[in-house]
């Protein structure tokens, strides 16, 4: 399930359901490194292949994509949401 965090633009709310989208742009993406995530696949790798695993999956674990997309509705309303690439992929299919 794609999270929509909304950072600036004059909608309330934001509900895909409740507003016909118009265009959604990307603007930017970035990899952000989650620190317990990288833990986290540093300890299993660390149990399934010792000190080279561990190293492994601190440096593997823990990546997520974060995408910024322009939102423009058909009432004119824009805003700037934060998202992952499924959710940007869910708000371009809007406006087809």
């Amino acid at each position: 399930m794609s999270k929509f965090k909304i950072i600036a633009g004059d909608v309330p709310s934001f509900d895909l359901n409740n507003f016909p989208i118009k265009s959604a742009d990307l603007v930017t993406e970035e990899n952000k490194k989650s620190f317990v995530g990288a833990a986290g696949w540093g300890l299993v790798g660390d149990m399934a292949f010792g000190p080279l695993g561990m190293l492994a999956g601190v440096l593997l674990g823990g990546n997520k994509k974060e995408v910024c997309v322009a939102v423009e509705f058909y009432d004119g309303r824009r805003c700037m949401v934060i998202t992952d690439p499924s959710g940007y992929q869910k708000l371009k299919a809007r406006t087809m």
